[in-house]
């Protein structure tokens, strides 16, 4: 019994002191020098699965039907846990698993993400938990384990595909554009010009009034790092109201956006062309053009107020009308 005591004292010390070993010793080994290698990302988390796969240089969002993702975020995300490191081991009890974030992905009230990154022929495999109390790393293990570790890097991972697409998907500055026709489908149509550097909206009838002289050049900035917030890939969208914008520039370029409401949610989708009547459009200008262009099959949610932007009306331009009887009116 003694002997047997001693056997396990001795099998329990020798795997903390292997344990321990760890510290200072990265999370991910080898991970550092095949980044390039890397070709799949898979999040697993409570709202479900998000797939982040490469197709020669190009990544895209499995599911979201391969669309750009945001590769800013995911090297962010793999270049954070290739140079983790473990810094303290903790708590192998599952009942303590809860307060650190590092509960099962199906359980109740989990937090935790499961993230896989494949480099060629090897396999990274980590659970991420909460934040370390009081210090800059985080909580993780590697399930079934419960086995508990603190490392030096903390990685913010978002769960949705939503949140892992490339958000930025035009940026046309406003010093390009010449001229913005905005089409509603009840027939209301606008129209702002530039001359003599400043946008101008003739169509003002008598005793109208702009609310401030630049309210015109809003409609040339519409599509300034213009954002999404998802892609739709159902054709339930109904385009049938949708207000079309045609934004002109003085190189050629020509963008034209549609946008519509759907039971309070707003939609997006967009095309490209050069303009026939422009002469010399550079070819940098013409790639650019046949880029966006390559996004027309897509259709985007937006938030309400880029579908603002995106459909200005007469009465956004204006002040309001003088209520019969105040003094402005009869003044």
């Amino acid at each position: 019994f003694i002997v047997a005591v001693g056997l396990t004292a001795a099998l329990s010390r020798n795997e903390t002191v292997a344990a321990e070993g760890n510290v200072g010793q990265p999370l991910m080994p080898g991970l550092d020098e095949k980044l390039n290698e890397v070709d799949k990302v898979v999040l697993r988390g409570t709202t479900g699965v998000v797939t982040l796969s490469r197709t020669g240089d190009d990544w895209g969002v499995v599911e979201r039907d391969g669309y750009s993702a945001d590769f800013v975020d995911l090297t962010e995300l793999m270049t954070t846990l290739a140079r983790a490191k473990y810094t303290e081991r903790k708590t192998a009890r599952a009942e303590n698993l809860s307060r650190m974030g590092l509960l099962d992905v199906g359980a109740d009230e989990s937090k935790s993400v499961v993230v896989e990154i494949q480099a060629g022929t090897d396999n990274h495999v980590v659970m991420l938990g909460d934040r370390a109390s009081g210090r800059t790393g985080q909580y993780v293990r590697f399930p079934p384990d419960t086995q508990v570790w603190e490392i030096d890097q903390y990685a913010n991972v978002e769960e949705g595909p939503e949140n892992w697409i490339e958000s930025t998907v035009l940026n046309v500055t406003s010093d390009r554009v010449e001229r913005v026709v905005v089409n509603h489908a009840d027939g209301e149509s606008i129209e702002v010009v530039r001359r003599d550097g400043e946008f101008r909206f003739d169509a003002l009838a008598e005793g109208e009034e702009l609310k401030y002289s630049t309210v015109s050049s809003e409609l040339a900035r519409a599509l300034v790092n213009l954002r999404i917030t998802d892609v739709v890939l159902d054709a339930s969208v109904d385009w049938a109201q949708a207000a079309t914008a045609n934004y002109v520039c003085t190189d050629g370029l020509v963008v034209t956006s549609r946008v519509v409401e759907n039971d309070g949610k707003y939609f997006l989708r967009f095309d490209a062309s050069t303009n026939q009547e422009a002469e010399d459009i550079s070819a940098e200008v013409k790639a650019e053009a046949e880029k966006i262009a390559a996004r027309s099959k897509w259709q985007f949610e937006i938030a309400q107020f880029t579908y603002r932007d995106l459909s200005k009306r007469r009465v956004d331009l204006l002040k309001p009308a003088a209520e019969p009887g105040s003094s402005e009116a009869e003044g």
